[in-house]
């Protein structure tokens, strides 16, 4: 029989528990809340404690598996339709061809038929009056609603089906039709706004460290270096580079200590409950922090439990902390029911529930250290399975970096931060300023530092019985009530996570891998006993690094851990972009680079990483000697010698090698570059093609495809876009010589046996073969994208 006070916690489980069974066997039928509301009547019509308890569990069951079912309620995509929405937030990124807007909305209603989706996000270019609104604006735009794709490849995750926040994504059809219906927050939160964005710009004009203050502060990541997040994954320490909980908790800690100890006037005592003004100060505290950081998930969810804890701790009401971290649970779910299978919710609460209860269970410390080495250890152990099957890392030792990490962000640096933003928000103290930012920048090069040392695992996707097993190691660390053995236990579920051997994924080498990296390329070629991969996918500004989020995961799911050769065809970011993550991550023999690659600017960052790495750099090009690793051989065949200058028309161009088979790789080389190709070149024939441009009617010239004669061409390019990629031209060429394509936009990374020349989409169920030569006359295989332009 339960017990009053577990009754919440108790009817949070059979939430979670219907929410889970709605997303594994949704949809569900309509059926369904009316069974599972006739079967809670029958509970609650018994007056026996147990049955009563049977109602509520399933009622709460019922609740969640409707909730999820309301809330991922697909949208009604493909469509071009007038919808209105609230703001929620504002992202403009600038990139090489001018700035591009991201605009969230939620929740967003179908003007005609009421029709809703949970959130939407719209992409424009810059200098549209979207780019004008701010949060809290009420608009109304007719749009082009799509639903959110995300990359499919080996090492990102499930490919099935997701429940993203974001229920679609889509484009404006006239720019200038943005209609402001109305401000929520109206000239007060505009006025907000802008004084963050100018203390932000203050803070990071005085380097990375006046970036980590405003992150900290303010929770503006964006002023960040490119490799920040690469380090800080390695050292285990990215948590404290996004605002959250943690962040709320040390404040919070640091305002009740400092008024605790301040107070000591007898006089003020006599009228005051110290402990109460303390409670109300941090919460206040955390109140004004949350607002400066604009309320994100995170901090919303930690600030409930923090205000429960504390006005229950204020009047003398006895609550465990577990259960005001079960009331601040339900008030997540109750608004947004989704947030159960959000990593970042995830990871906050059962970090939290691990923390909670250990502290109930083990004896208290002897000291400070020993407290904050046992609080590491049983965070990082309690995450680490959660992290693995979200991020595909591990990080076995980030937890005796977080010992040191935790104090010195809670002591100095966000006191550090938060001075500094006053200061920078009445715009003095520059030298103030200044020095907080060489204390944290100083702080940034000490975690690269340990990073490099950390040993790390990012990319292989573990095992289930792997996991199972971190999973037990973490429950005994969370209720072993010894020290010792808890270290034992949190060593060992980083060390089975870091060590489980990579599942083999089919087909199995001689192999190659087109890369789902949307609009870029990125080709890994294996042999039995060599890898070589050409191109990284692309990153920049306002954009994704594939390289760190796509390319290695994949190359660690392939289970490759040392790269023989690494090619970049060109200088263009959706090409070189991914190249130095890449080059971080993984141990690379030699770098090839097209001729007359180092007096190109676009080519500087990545040879900067290359030295620092001690990878040993070759411009190579037509006629220069081939590259062999055991079975596989590499020869260049493009750019000549003073050919052209850098760019699409000097695209290096390969033809790898092995188990018999050829694969052409051409970059962005246009249809002029090939026919110089085919002039000088001699054998061309090749067995699977990628095409040059990602498929542009600039490319894939007929009689350069007749020479090539290929069993299979691939087209990397994304599903969607401003361009209409493949061009229906180029698709026409392939369709005369009767030579059947893959998509990667479409099938995700595709996968070709080299032994069979067989192709497999990741995105098809079970890994589907693609119709072949002799199949390709009945395939629909022509893309429908009427919004699209072409070139």
């Amino acid at each position: 029989m339960l017990r009053s006070s577990r009754l919440l916690p108790f009817a949070l489980g059979a939430f979670c528990a219907g929410e889970v069974g709605a997303w594994a066997f949704a949809p569900i039928g309509a059926a369904f809340p009316i069974a599972f509301g006739l079967v809670a009547l029958a509970g609650a019509a018994s007056s026996r404690h147990g049955a009563r308890v049977v109602f509520l569990g399933i009622a709460a069951c019922g609740l969640g598996a409707v909730a999820v079912a309301r809330a991922a309620e697909p949208a009604p995509v493909p469509t071009t339709v007038s919808f209105s929405g609230v703001v929620d937030a504002v992202v403009v990124s600038r990139r090489a061809r001018g700035e591009r807007v991201s605009v969230e909305l939620s929740p967003v209603f179908e003007a005609a038929s009421g029709r809703g989706l949970p959130r939407l996000r719209l992409w424009a270019d810059g200098g549209t009056r979207l780019a004008d609104t701010a949060p809290g604006d009420r608009v109304r735009t007719a749009l082009r609603v799509r639903p959110v794709r995300r990359p499919g490849n080996p090492g990102g995750g499930d490919r099935g089906r997701s429940l993203p926040r974001i229920g679609a994504s889509g484009g404006l059809v006239d720019p200038g039709a943005v209609v402001v219906t109305g401000r929520a927050g109206g000239a007060a939160l505009r006025a907000w706004n802008a004084a963050r964005a100018r203390v932000a710009r203050r803070l990071g004009a005085h380097g990375a460290g006046g970036a980590l203050l405003a992150a900290l502060a303010l929770g503006e990541r964006s002023g960040l270096p490119d490799d920040t997040a690469e380090w800080a994954a390695r050292a285990g320490v990215s948590h404290l580079l996004a605002v959250s909980g943690l962040h709320l908790g040390l404040l919070s800690a640091v305002v009740f200590a400092a008024f605790r100890w301040g107070m000591r006037s007898a006089r003020l005592l006599e009228r005051i409950d110290r402990r109460r003004l303390a409670l109300g100060a941090s919460v206040a505290a955390s109140a004004c922090y949350v607002a400066v950081c604009g309320a994100p998930v995170s901090m919303q969810r930690a600030f409930v439990f923090l205000g429960v804890l504390g006005l229950a701790s204020g009047w003398r009401r006895p609550v465990r902390p577990i259960h005001g971290l079960a009331v601040a649970a339900a008030a997540v779910l109750a608004i947004d029911p989704l947030a159960l299978f959000s990593p970042g919710a995830q990871l906050s609460f059962v970090a939290t529930a691990a923390l909670l209860l250990s502290a109930g269970r083990s004896t208290p410390p002897r000291n400070a250290v020993a407290s904050v080495l046992e609080a590491s250890m049983v965070a990082a152990a309690a995450t680490a399975p959660l992290v693995a099957v979200h991020f595909g890392t591990c990080s076995p030792l980030g937890w005796l970096t977080n010992v040191v990490a935790v104090p010195v962000t809670g002591a100095v640096l966000l006191p550090a931060a938060f001075a500094s933003a006053l200061l920078a928000a009445f715009g003095t103290g520059e030298g103030m300023i200044g020095l907080a930012a060489a204390g944290a920048g100083w702080a940034m090069k000490a975690g690269a530092a340990a990073a490099a040392w950390l040993p790390f695992r990012a990319g292989p996707p573990v095992s289930p019985p792997a996991l199972i097993v971190a999973a037990g190691c973490a429950v005994f660390a969370v209720w072993d009530r010894r020290g010792p053995l808890r270290l034992v236990a949190a060593l060992a579920a980083g060390a089975v996570l870091y060590a489980a051997p990579v599942a083999d994924l089919s087909p199995a080498p001689p192999r190659a891998v087109f890369l789902d990296v949307g609009w870029g390329d990125a080709v890994l070629v294996q042999s039995a006993a060599a890898s070589v991969l050409v191109d990284a996918g692309g990153a920049g500004r306002g954009r994704r690094d594939s390289g760190r989020r796509v390319v290695v995961p994949a190359l660690g799911a392939l289970g490759v851990d040392r790269l023989d050769l690494l090619i970049v065809t060109h200088s263009d970011s959706d090409h070189a972009g991914g190249v130095p993550a890449v080059l971080r991550a993984v141990e690379v023999g030699r770098l090839w680079l097209p001729i007359g690659a180092s007096r190109d600017p676009g080519f500087q960052a990545l040879l900067r990483v290359a030295r620092e790495r001690g990878v040993p750099v070759v411009e190579t090009g037509a006629r220069r000697a081939p590259f062999r690793a055991a079975d596989l051989r590499v020869t260049p065949l493009w750019p000549r010698a003073g050919h052209a200058p850098p760019g699409n028309a000097s695209s290096l161009t390969v033809r790898i090698e092995t188990a018999g088979r050829r694969i052409l790789l051409t970059g962005d080389l246009g249809t002029e570059g090939e026919r110089a190709l085919l002039a000088r070149a001699g054998d061309l024939a090749a067995d699977v093609l990628k095409l040059g441009h990602h498929g542009s009617q600039t490319s894939t010239d007929p009689d350069f495809l007749r020479r090539v004669h290929p069993a299979w061409a691939v087209v990397s390019a994304p599903r969607r876009g401003r361009l209409a990629f493949p061009h229906p031209e180029v698709l026409a060429r392939l369709a005369a010589q009767q030579v059947p394509w893959a998509w990667t936009g479409r099938d995700g990374a595709v996968l070709v046996d080299l032994r069979t020349l067989t192709l497999y989409g990741w995105r098809r169920p079970e890994r589907r073969r693609l119709p072949t030569r002799t199949q390709v006359v009945g395939w629909t295989n022509v893309p429908s994208r009427p919004e699209a332009g072409s070139r």
